[in-house]
């Protein structure tokens, strides 16, 4: 038995070893320190901030080399929008065909958030800053803009389109539409606006609590049984 233990410790050990020197490629082993790739997550801005409103392919990139290092710098720079299908831990087969359609090269000329008037306005190869959206809070899950409009439009939010998402117009929930084979976009009516685009997941908050409430009957349990075991031991 405490063989076959020990083979089992010895496969488990070799497997981590492996994989770490399978990905440590990725991390710079040999090529780079720790200080060198620190750097790069320090160019990071600090806490979130509001993205600004600039065009997506005018967003900095980093070299393939730093990016083997640390992945995407759209992890990090605090600005929203890529120009090509990322390794993000979550996958939506509709992202992947707009990656794999004509679209970016004209969504690539705007930011994160714009008017779908404005393409037919821009052009295909030319985006100009629109000043009737200022964008007033963001968050990680929630961002809020101010939209003047002159005639009907949709404000488009370059968001994956998932059934969490939800709009408001000025304080009103509305349907929020799918734009763009993958975005979020809501229609507007001529006049100002406040538009409010938030993420809320219900169901995460019941299964955190199910998840606590798990490891505090897990933990009391333990903690009875090594009681009660204490307690046959002084008996006996």
């Amino acid at each position: 038995m405490k063989g076959d233990l020990k083979k089992l410790s010895f496969i488990i050990v070799l497997d981590l070893i492996l994989n770490s020197i399978l990905y440590l490629p990725f991390s710079g082993v040999g090529v780079v320190t720790l200080s060198e790739i620190q750097q790069q997550y320090d160019k990071s801005p600090k806490g979130i901030v509001i993205p600004p409103l600039i065009s997506i392919k005018d967003i900095d990139t980093l070299p393939t080399k730093t990016t083997g290092l640390i992945g995407s710098w759209g992890f990090y720079n605090r600005k929203i929008g890529i120009t090509q299908l990322q390794d993000y831990p979550s996958y939506f087969v509709n992202t992947e065909a707009y990656f794999n359609s004509n679209l970016p090269h004209t969504i690539n000329d705007f930011p994160y958030v714009f008017l779908k008037s404005d393409i037919d306005s821009s052009g295909s190869s030319h985006y100009y800053h629109d000043q009737n959206i200022s964008v007033t809070s963001f968050s990680s899950q929630e961002i809020t803009a101010n939209v003047n409009l002159n005639q009907s439009d949709s404000l488009v939010l370059l968001q994956n389109h998932y059934r969490f998402w939800k709009a408001k117009v000025d304080n009103k929930e509305v349907k929020v539409n799918k734009s763009f084979i993958t975005f979020l976009s809501v229609p507007l009516v001529e006049g100002s606006h406040t538009v409010t685009f938030r993420y809320e997941d219900n169901w995460l908050y019941v299964f955190t609590g199910i998840s606590l409430v798990s490891f505090m009957v897990i933990f009391i349990s333990i903690y009875i049984f090594k009681k009660r075991g204490r307690n046959v031991l002084e008996y006996d």
